[in-house]
């Protein structure tokens, strides 16, 4: 008997742990589970804080079970006093009931005044009238942020045909609750869904090595898109190889390298569904949209030369850009149900949806999309860093798992300008437009985030004609902050530009990135390969220095304090206290050999440049020594 076999056996629910977490942000949440797939009815004894929902939260007995957490806040919470909710299972499907595996219940409020979770669960089993197996889940340590999570784990009940929620009194007379996932099934469901839940939980505690990157280059070369040259064209009419066949893939990765980035985002495929490599699976429906040069392989080559890592750029539901002759053949060759336009897939940032396309529902394409990720990461495996996967569409855990299978240590963002950030399949925060860095030296308007941040350099994806949009100071301060900004361990900034497939670049853009690549050249000691600093917090918030940031070595020994904005007058700058009571043994300008004079008082740490030293309008960078002896 395997061990989940004798789990299963056991039949009791004595095991099962409570755990509870409380953030400020929202919680991803399961957009399947059995809430959501075998309920045959309901039975509503609730008592709801009448008053708070109706103003606040808006909530229904549906806001429990629709898949999303709703946003940060009260809203799509459904405010519960207290009573009980029995959700009937569909016996007509599994006669012998549904095994239960684990639970996780989520809640939030524009506060923490009303998002301590508190009930009893408990279950019916098949040809049983009563209720049993109780599980009290009770949020134990006061939940100081406005969303909470509790996790009842290792369930393991067989046989159970109805669960039943009961809600004693509840925190200032109503809790938000936002969503209720069980998980479970019937079968070899009851593997794949413990699994998934073990596996969730250690994907989001493994980080990925590019989550320390602190630069990245993001080119969109899109067949049918990217036109030939700045007067226009397009090698497209030619074919997809004519168009792969063009691209300088040893230029491309050099200017990436001479840019001063760590890691280059490089288009798979995208609208029109064009392959820039010898794709089988989709020159079964589609040969005509499949390179013969393996453009992929081929730049990994180049960018493994330089050290540098291959993300790919992957779409989920890129098929609205089929025209409707070709979506109908997609459908005739078995590969989707039905035609898929543009609008059915737009999903707001708070991950909600005008129809259901965020949960993939049509099974036949989720199988396609399967495939070409699995045939991608079977070609590429290691000689590829991860993906950035442009929105959300078929079961991102299913998808996760076949990149991760194949690419280990992947990093997987999903772009966040179409719905969260955190949803299955990302490892790592991310996504477009999230800040831009204009005025990024205006004390007022000091923008930064702890997500990965593309930015197009020209105001477009694609080469055009317009020149770069910002200073390369800008770029390079934008960079410096997000490397020093508190939980920045998604990748850092990234610049988004691409090429003509003659080669050439829009104006100014290779100018560009080669002067940034010199700036992190200059400073890469401070930049690369640090973490955000303790001493001098920097948060994504208005939790910033006046003068600029601070990053340190991931030991905690030396810490850079990145001088953005200098003193108008003298050459004496007040760090402030340090947030980590840590002391410092001395003070250098980077690059310089004198020590720079170090006062550390009650009031803070100041430190006064070396004689015939003068800030740098750019970013003086004071190197700063931790006394080791002293807990950082």
């Amino acid at each position: 008997m395997s061990v989940m076999s004798a789990l299963l056996a056991a039949g009791s629910a004595s095991a099962v742990t409570v755990r509870g977490s409380c953030r400020a942000s929202y919680y991803p949440v399961l957009t399947t589970d059995l809430l959501q797939s075998a309920v045959s009815s309901t039975i509503d004894k609730l008592t709801l804080n009448t008053a708070e929902n109706n103003a606040n939260s808006h909530g229904t007995l549906a806001t429990l079970t629709d898949g999303t957490f709703g946003g940060v806040g009260a809203n799509g919470g459904l405010c519960i006093a207290g009573g009980s909710l029995t959700y009937i299972l569909d016996t007509k499907v599994s006669k012998t009931g549904y095994t239960i595996l684990a639970i996780n219940s989520y809640a939030g409020w524009t506060n923490s005044g009303r998002s301590a979770q508190n009930y009893t669960v408990s279950f019916r089993r098949v040809g049983s009238s009563k209720f049993g197996d109780a599980i009290t889940a009770t949020q134990k340590d006061k939940a100081t942020d406005a969303s909470t999570c509790l996790k009842l784990s290792s369930i393991n009940l067989m046989g159970v045909d109805a669960i039943q929620f009961t809600f004693p009194e509840q925190q200032n007379g109503g809790v938000g609750y936002k969503e209720i996932d069980v998980i479970g099934g019937t079968g070899s469901v009851v593997a794949l869904a413990q699994d998934t839940e073990m596996e969730e939980e250690f994907v989001r505690a493994r980080k990925p090595p590019l989550s320390r990157a602190k630069l990245g280059v993001f080119v969109h070369y899109v067949c049918g898109l990217t036109p030939a040259t700045p007067q226009g064209g397009n090698l497209a009419d030619r074919g997809v190889d004519a168009f792969a066949s063009a691209l300088d893939v040893e230029a491309l990765a050099e200017l990436t390298k001479q840019a001063g980035a760590e890691y280059l985002i490089f288009t798979a495929y995208h609208a029109g569904i064009r392959m820039l490599y010898p794709s089988k699976v989709w020159a079964e429906v589609f040969p005509d949209k499949v390179s013969k040069r393996d453009l992929i392989g081929d730049l990994a080559d180049a960018c493994k030369k330089r050290g540098l890592g291959l993300v790919l750029y992957v779409h989920p539901n890129d098929r609205h850009d089929l025209n409707p002759a070709e979506q109908q053949k997609l459908i005739d060759a078995g590969w989707a149900e039905s035609v898929l336009t543009k609008d059915s897939i737009w999903i707001d940032k708070e991950g909600d949806l005008a129809d259901t396309g965020r949960r993939g529902t049509d099974q036949k394409w989720n199988k396609m999309y399967f495939r070409i990720i699995d045939e991608l990461g079977t070609r590429y495996g290691t000689r590829i860093a991860g993906y950035w996967q442009d929105g959300p569409g078929p079961d991102g855990i299913a998808v996760r798992k076949i990149m991760l299978k194949h690419t280990p240590d992947a990093a997987i963002w999903l772009n966040s300008c179409c719905t969260r950030a955190d949803l299955p399949p990302a490892n790592l925060l991310g996504g477009e437009f999230i800040v831009t860095p204009l005025n990024t030296n205006d004390p007022t308007t000091r923008l930064t985030t702890s997500l990965q941040n593309s930015i197009t350099l020209n105001g477009d994806w694609l080469a055009s004609g317009h020149p770069v949009k910002y200073p390369v100071e800008n770029i390079y301060r934008m960079t410096v902050t997000m490397a020093a900004t508190e939980g920045q361990d998604n990748g850092g900034f990234v610049m988004a530009a691409g090429p003509w497939s003659n080669n050439d670049w829009p104006p100014g853009t290779v100018d560009l990135m080669k002067a940034m690549g010199i700036l992190m050249k200059r400073n890469g000691t401070s930049i690369y390969g640090t973490v955000p600093s303790t001493a001098f917090v920097t948060t994504s918030t208005d939790n910033q220095p006046t003068w600029g940031c601070a990053t340190q070595t991931p030991d905690g020994k030396t810490v850079y304090a990145h001088v953005l904005r200098p003193p108008k007058d003298g050459n004496r700058v007040e760090l402030g206290l340090s947030a980590n009571d840590c002391l410092f043994r001395d003070a250098k300008v980077l690059g310089g050999k004198a020590n720079a004079k170090l006062e550390q008082t009650p009031t803070g740490v100041a430190v006064t440049l070396p004689a015939g030293v003068s800030w740098d309008p750019l970013d003086t960078i004071i190197v700063l020594t931790v006394v080791s002896d002293i807990p950082l």
